[in-house]
């Protein structure tokens, strides 16, 4: 971040709305969700590896709240002007006793196409350095590989780049 990119984050901090505009099954226990801003101009691009907040409306399991926040990583290529994919993971209870992941059930049961979403961001220095000339090594496992879908877009549409 440099003093230009944080006068544009804290000109654009705090939740904004995210309308869902398709729900996509990527396996039995991933879930993409591909989102446009209610209102674009309260939103910028993102860069490769980023990730936003999402604030999640679970009352039942947040306390006095009535939320849990969330860092998801967006999984889409940073050509998708105006719009932004996360894809989520359905975590099961790690143990006998404890309750599944509070967020991503929610998200996996409860939103659909046309739910809105709180979110904000993105955020996140984890990114593609554009400039370098050097080649690039994504290395990841499981669902931690999202912000890696991301940069590998953005390395495909490079054509002077190496992965």
């Amino acid at each position: 971040m440099n003093a230009f990119t944080a006068r544009d984050t804290i000109a654009r901090s705090g939740f904004r709305d995210l309308r869902v505009v398709a729900k996509v099954r990527e396996s039995a226990i991933i879930t993409s969700f591909h989102m446009e801003p209610v209102n674009p101009l309260d939103w910028r691009d993102f860069e490769p590896g980023q990730f936003l907040v999402f604030k999640i409306p679970v009352p039942h399991a947040a306390g006095e709240k009535g939320y849990v926040l969330r860092n998801y990583s967006v999984s889409c290529s940073p050509a998708s002007k105006g719009r932004y994919r996360i894809s989520v993971k359905r975590e099961a209870a790690s143990a006998p006793g404890l309750p599944d992941g509070i967020s991503s059930c929610f998200l996996h049961d409860r939103i659909d196409v046309g739910d809105v979403l709180q979110a904000e961001g993105p955020r996140g220095d984890f990114v593609l350095d554009k400039a370098s000339s050097r080649p690039v090594v994504l290395l990841s496992g499981g669902v931690g590989l999202t912000p890696m879908v991301s940069m590998l877009h953005a390395l495909a549409s490079m054509p002077d780049r190496r992965a």
